[in-house]
Formats: structure tokens, sequence, C-alpha cells
């Protein structure tokens, strides 16, 4: 990727990431994975193992910074759910209920 892909990428994610309706959706998956871990007693900790697993090199520290703070890729939220053993995911398309259930 050249410069000028990486800059154009950066400046579209930051505009973004600092609209409304991203920073809602981007909380609700958050907290949808930050749930299945907890009902399932999963840490940050163990995250990293189960990611490491199936062959991803997580730190412990990683997946704390991502679904806590900073945020995640698209392709990081289906490692997980992979990693943990889920075996679907509900969406509702109804402004009222929940965006979405494990």
């Amino acid at each position: 990727m050249t410069a000028t892909g990486r800059g154009r990428r950066f400046f579209e994610s930051t505009i973004l990431k600092s609209e409304p309706f991203w920073v809602e959706y981007e909380t609700r998956w958050k907290n949808l994975l930050k749930g299945k871990l907890k009902r399932q007693g999963i840490t940050n900790a163990g995250l990293a193992e189960k990611l490491a697993t199936i062959g991803n090199t997580e730190n412990e520290r990683n997946p704390e910074n991502k679904i806590g703070g900073g945020g995640f890729t698209a392709a990081f939220f289906p490692r997980c759910l992979n990693a943990i053993g889920a075996q679907s995911l509900r969406l509702s398309c109804s402004p009222s209920a929940p965006m979405a259930q494990i």
C-alpha cells in the first residue's frame, strides 16, 4: 500500500469515527462482545489465549485495548467469536431492539 493509501484510510477513519452514527454502532459492537465474554466468564487474558489457539498472536493487553477503548477491525470480531466457540449471531433490525444478540 502506498503512503497515500494509508493517509487516505487514516483520514477517512478519523472522520467516520467522530460521527455519532458510527460511534453508536462501534459502541454497540464492543458491548456485544464484552457481554458475550462476560457471560462465558472469559477474561481478556483468556481471550488472548483462545485467539492464540486459532493462530492469532495477541498479548493480554491487545484485546483489552481493542474492546475497551480504541476499537477493532471487522475481522477481529468474528475471530473473537470463533475463538470463544460462539455458534450463532442473531441480528435485529428494529431500532428499539438491541442490535444483535449472540
